[in-house]
């Protein structure tokens, strides 16, 4: 019997008997937390699954779970940080599973559980390479997120001076006047290094 179908039936049934008895009350509610927390397990192991396939490079394999279900690119999540598997193949440095996720049908409006769209990973910890998968539609729509702290993708580009990324995205019409929670503008970050200040200088003279 489909376990779904099963509690269903219990609900419309048997809740009116639940609230009367004690005991029968905590056996029923325990039961259903015990059901749904194998359901969130089965689901972690399910994430864990297709991110192991992806980084092995199971290119295959991972079609035809898509084939399945097409909504899996955008709907499987980190659990913990809320990542989507596009965003953890920036942030593993996995460029080959990057470049074919790009195959499928990405929702980019998609952010992580601090606000950060996949374009924030790259300006972190991404290469110039990443960017030139972006259509300029997307870039458009990315280039200027605002995380929870209103970072932007070159607020992080700049945090951890990303040379080649900050001048990627100047050159493509990031707006570095924005300022962050902290009133901070890209090139203000107190972490910026010579060759950094070196491009915005470069980038306002031009």
């Amino acid at each position: 019997i489909n376990s779904e179908i099963f509690f269903s039936f219990c609900l419309q049934n048997f809740s009116f008997k639940v609230f009367l008895v004690p005991e029968i009350s905590r056996f029923f509610f325990c039961l259903i937390f015990i059901f749904y927390s194998v359901k969130s397990l089965n689901f972690f192991f399910f994430s864990s699954d297709v991110s192991k396939i992806l980084e092995e490079k199971k290119f295959a394999k991972f079609g035809e779970i898509f084939r399945q279900n097409p909504n899996i690119v955008n709907s499987l999540r980190d659990g913990r940080h809320d990542w989507t598997l596009l965003m953890e193949a920036v942030i593993g440095d996995r460029f080959a599973v990057f470049v074919h996720l790009m195959k499928y049908p990405q929702d980019f409006s998609l952010v992580d559980n601090e606000g950060h769209n996949v374009l924030h990973w790259v300006g972190w910890i991404g290469k110039v390479r990443h960017l030139e998968m972006f259509d300029q539609q997307t870039i458009k729509m990315l280039i200027d997120g605002r995380s929870e702290r209103n970072s932007t993708p070159l607020h992080h580009a700049v945090s951890w001076n990303n040379h080649d990324v900050i001048s990627w995205l100047l050159a493509k019409g990031a707006d570095h006047e924005l300022k962050n929670k902290d009133g901070q503008r890209p090139d203000e970050h107190p972490r910026c290094d010579g060759v950094t200040k070196e491009i915005f200088r470069s980038f306002r003279s031009s």
